[in-house]
């Protein structure tokens, strides 16, 4: 019953291919910067699949409003060239630079982005904001860390979809070391939970983030009820990107999520 009624408050998240389980490659502007990188060709090849749904361009400390414009530049010519239906969204701070990229088809704000933006009192205005200026098909999404993060990001905000994490041991989150630092699977089931306790009447996407690099740790968050993954290190990392992505959409989609290791 409780399962039933958690399904029928979800929200389905703006997207080309409604329906299915999202597979998420999180890049930052650095990999695409060397046309030659071994990085840059492993995200071509992710992406000329069709597996991949959404692109995420991930700015950090360190990188240029400029580095953000030619990374982004250079990913809507990749996602243009192979005629994908996967999107481009962009993780900046700033809506003024995303949207002033006119090259995305989507925001995502960091979690404590978020909640300042909750704690006075913005957050719906300046989503309503950003699907003016980036259109009223745009993906919005932000990344939460706990329970009371994700039903601050609910309130009444317009979010289609929010990044759960962490899900397992990552480099990303090198201050995550032991397994009890981290939030884990169970951590997608306690929101929906909470959601439905509280009288959420739409619940947006859940995506598992956080060191998923392989086909078990894609069931293990399914098993969570997750309604998709994004990774880096499971796609950039593999030994064949192309074919990493194949099976994590076969998994995905049908659930076939035991293969043998040598395989991914």
């Amino acid at each position: 019953m409780a399962a039933s009624l958690i399904a029928s408050c979800r929200r389905a998240a703006r997207h080309p291919q409604e329906g299915r389980r999202w597979l998420e490659l999180i890049v930052h502007p650095r990999d695409v910067a060397v046309a030659a990188s071994s990085t840059r060709h492993a995200i071509a090849g992710a992406v000329a699949t069709h597996a991949v749904d959404v692109l995420q361009l991930r700015a950090t400390f360190g990188d240029s409003d400029d580095d953000v414009r030619k990374a982004a530049e250079e990913l809507h010519r990749l996602l243009s060239k192979g005629s994908s239906s996967c999107r481009l969204v962009v993780n900046h701070p700033s809506l003024d630079v995303v949207a002033g990229l006119g090259a995305c088809d989507g925001w995502h704000l960091k979690e404590h982005v978020m909640l300042a933006l909750v704690g006075d009192g913005t957050l719906s205005d300046v989503l309503h904001h950003a699907r003016e200026k980036l259109g009223s098909e745009s993906l919005l999404g932000c990344s939460v860390h706990s329970v009371d993060s994700a039903l601050a990001a609910m309130r009444g905000s317009g979010f289609d979809y929010l990044q759960v994490g962490t899900m397992f041991s990552t480099p990303s989150h090198p201050e995550k070391r032991f397994s009890h630092q981290l939030e884990g699977p169970t951590l997608i089931t306690a929101i929906r939970e909470a959601a439905l306790a509280s009288g959420a009447r739409h619940v947006p996407a859940m995506i598992a983030v956080g060191g998923v690099n392989t086909v078990e740790h894609i069931a293990q968050v399914l098993d969570a009820d997750a309604d998709g993954v994004a990774m880096i290190r499971g796609l950039l990392g593999a030994r064949d990107p192309p074919m990493a992505a194949r099976q994590y959409r076969a998994c995905l989609d049908e659930r076939r999520c035991r293969v043998p290791p040598h395989a991914t």
